[in-house]
C-alpha cells in the first residue's frame, strides 16, 4: 500500500507538533506548578480565538452556532475532554517530560476495554495481544532500578494522573 507524501507530511507535523507541544507545556507547567487549570483553561481560550480568527481568512475552517440542544447534548463528551484535559496536565506537570508518555501508556488498552465494554463485543485475540505488549510495556516502564535519582521516579500520584487521562482519552474514543 502507497502512502501518499501529504500523508506522511501531515503525520510527521502532527508528531513533531506533538512533542513539541509536551516540551512547551512541561516548561510552563515547571514555571507555575499550582496554576494546571488555569493554564489549560487559557490554553482553551486561546484555541477558540485563533480559530475564530483563522476563519475569518479561509473557508477550510467554519465555526458552528452556539445551539443550546446541541450543547446539552455534547456536555457529558465536554466534561469528559475537560477532565481529561485537566489530568493531562496534572500528569504531565507531575512527571519529566521524557517519562509523560509512559505515564499516559493505557491509552490503548483502556480503549479496547471500553469498546468492548460499550459494544459488547470481545475483541480478537491479536487485538488483545496488542493491548497486552502495550500494557506489559507501560508496567515495565514504570518499574524502576534502583539506581535512578529519586526526581526521576514519578510520584504514584502522577501515575494515577495518568492512568484518569488515558481513561478520559478512551472513553472520549
Amino acid at each position: 500500500m502507497a502512502v501518499s507524501p501529504q500523508v506522511i507530511g501531515v503525520v510527521s507535523f502532527y508528531m513533531v507538533a506533538a512533542l513539541v507541544m509536551v516540551f512547551v507545556n512541561k516548561a510552563v507547567l515547571n514555571s507555575t506548578p499550582n496554576l494546571p487549570t488555569l493554564f489549560m483553561f487559557f490554553q482553551s481560550v486561546m484555541t477558540v480565538l485563533l480559530l475564530n480568527f483563522t476563519s475569518l481568512f479561509t473557508s477550510h475552517v467554519k465555526i458552528p452556532t452556539f445551539d443550546k440542544t446541541t450543547a446539552q447534548k455534547l456536555t457529558p463528551l465536554m466534561l469528559v475532554d475537560a477532565s481529561g484535559f485537566i489530568f493531562n496536565a496534572l500528569c504531565l506537570r507531575d512527571v519529566e517530560a521524557a517519562f509523560y508518555q509512559i505515564a499516559r501508556g493505557l491509552v490503548l488498552p483502556l480503549t479496547i476495554a471500553i469498546v468492548a465494554l460499550s459494544t459488547m463485543t470481545r475483541p480478537s485475540t491479536q487485538v488483545v495481544g496488542c493491548a497486552a505488549v502495550v500494557t506489559f510495556g507501560f508496567f515495565l516502564g514504570i518499574t524502576f532500578s534502583e539506581g535512578l535519582p529519586a526526581q526521576a521516579v514519578p510520584a504514584p500520584l502522577a501515575l494515577f494522573y495518568g492512568f484518569l487521562s488515558s481513561l478520559a482519552i478512551a472513553i472520549h474514543a
